[in-house]
């Protein structure tokens, strides 16, 4: 599935966490193949492990069966930022209640076009609450929001190449080429509409996108 391959960022107390675009600065490796639909991605940054967790802020974590669900809960809560992970198909009212500030679907085994594929209440991309897609996260978003999600002829695991959108404010900064820790075998194949093209792969045309 796409983007899994958190495990092999390196991990201490000083990297690894999702931070805001204003604190990004360009490292070796990047983590890719996710939609982003806000302004949060994962970047190495610094923690100060005295700070206490600021639960004025809190990002919802739904879980559609990613080994690394925890640990992207974990980095949230490294950032100083409360985290909770609900069920994938916790209700849209539910979510909202709870006043997050950012929304993360995590990955998963899946295919959006399997049957029981586990599914999110579509009524979330309405909140007006910012979304991260990951992995099967990016291609359920896809798929709910009118794109199309198909079967790669090669699938691709590892670090890999990939072609980045300097002009995108989420990218500003980084080099034209980065490697990425990509692990998938479907791929977005067509945007949904109001999406733009900010990274590519020679076998995944869209690899990142906002």
């Amino acid at each position: 599935s796409m983007g899994e391959g958190l495990d092999k960022i390196p991990v201490t107390e000083n990297l690894s966490t999702i931070v805001n675009l204003k604190d990004m600065k360009p490292k070796k490796y990047y983590y890719s193949n996710l939609l982003i639909k806000s302004h949060l991605i994962f970047s190495p940054a610094p923690v100060n492990t005295t700070t206490e967790v600021n639960f004025m802020e809190k990002i919802i974590v739904l879980d559609f069966g990613s080994q690394y669900c925890q640990l992207i809960a974990r980095r949230i809560r490294e950032c100083h930022v409360y985290s909770e992970i609900l069920p994938f198909d916790t209700p849209a009212e539910v979510i909202a209640a709870k006043n997050p500030q950012g929304i993360i679907l995590s990955g998963g085994p899946a295919s959006v076009y399997a049957e029981n594929a586990p599914m999110c209440d579509k009524e979330i991309f309405n909140l007006g609450i910012p979304v991260l897609g990951i992995c099967y996260g990016m291609q359920l978003m896809t798929h709910c929001l009118g794109g199309e999600v198909q079967r790669a002829d090669k699938r691709e695991y590892g670090v890999t190449e990939v072609q980045i959108n300097n002009n995108s404010k989420i990218f500003e900064g980084f080099g034209d080429v980065n490697d990425f820790l990509m692990s998938h075998t479907d791929f977005v194949a067509k945007l949904p509409e109001g999406f733009e093209n900010i990274g590519k792969t020679a076998h995944c045309p869209n690899a990142a996108m906002q």
